[in-house]
């Protein structure tokens, strides 16, 4: 399995916006988006996909600090599974 995302780039980090997807859809079907949109959808319903949407089209650089705290998450969520 892959990280699929549904909006690729700012959102990267946003675990909303990231799913198990099988390398079929998210490499040779560019993400699958039409399935993609209607999966999130029934999950999370329109107004959150809406929103993601909207989120993805604001600018935000990480600073020093935030990248540091993803990097510790996902590190430590990491090594829970090792």
């Amino acid at each position: 399995m892959h990280a699929g995302h549904f909006i690729h780039g700012r959102l990267d980090f946003n675990e909303i916006n990231v799913h198990s997807q099988c390398p079929r859809c998210n490499i040779f079907l560019n993400g699958n988006l039409v399935e993609y949109t209607m999966k999130m959808i029934a999950i999370y319903g329109k107004d959150t996909v809406d929103d993601l949407r909207r989120e993805a089209r604001k600018i935000h650089p990480f600073n020093r600090v935030e990248v540091q705290a993803i990097y510790e998450k996902y590190k430590k969520l990491n090594t829970k599974y090792l």
